[in-house]
């Protein structure tokens, strides 16, 4: 097939002529996800995790007295009681693998849920049910024992 004389010739050009080879679409895939996968130094996850990374002690263990310390911590910044054992976890084997770096660092804790720093309460939690059940049996028995007097 001939090219019509008023389009000009098709010019081909070397992409990265000369250069180091291109890396693999897979490795350019993975270094994408690293890159999007790493926190923000401000995110409850990392921030946390660096908390956790900070009271590991000797082979990566952490006393119960600060896994506790620590949860309470994390639900109070938003995290579930889940949630906050999960990064726990990430920071021990990072530690126990010798892996260097900040802990917030860890691809891996941007899996966990963020915190939700005003989770709702549920209408079930708390005293509030309980109260209000007990409120309205005292009722009902008050209205029993005043049909009872006037019969």
């Amino acid at each position: 097939m001939t090219r019509p004389s008023n389009h000009p010739p098709v010019r081909l050009r070397l992409v990265n002529p000369g250069g180091t080879p291109d890396r693999t679409p897979a490795s350019r895939v993975e270094a994408e996800n690293a890159l999007a996968a790493a926190l923000p130094a401000a995110d409850a996850r990392a921030i946390f995790a660096s908390d956790v990374a900070g009271r590991l002690g000797v082979g990566a263990m952490l006393r119960p007295a600060d896994r506790r310390s620590l949860i309470a911590r994390a639900v109070g910044m938003g995290f579930r009681e889940f949630d906050a054992n999960l990064v726990i976890a990430i920071v021990q084997d990072r530690s126990r693998r010798g892996v260097h770096g900040a802990a917030g660092d860890d691809a891996r804790l941007s899996l966990i849920a963020p915190a939700n720093p005003h989770p709702h309460p549920s209408p079930h939690a708390g005293p509030g049910p309980m109260i209000r059940a007990a409120l309205w049996l005292g009722l009902a028995l008050a209205a029993v024992y005043i049909m009872i007097l006037r019969a």
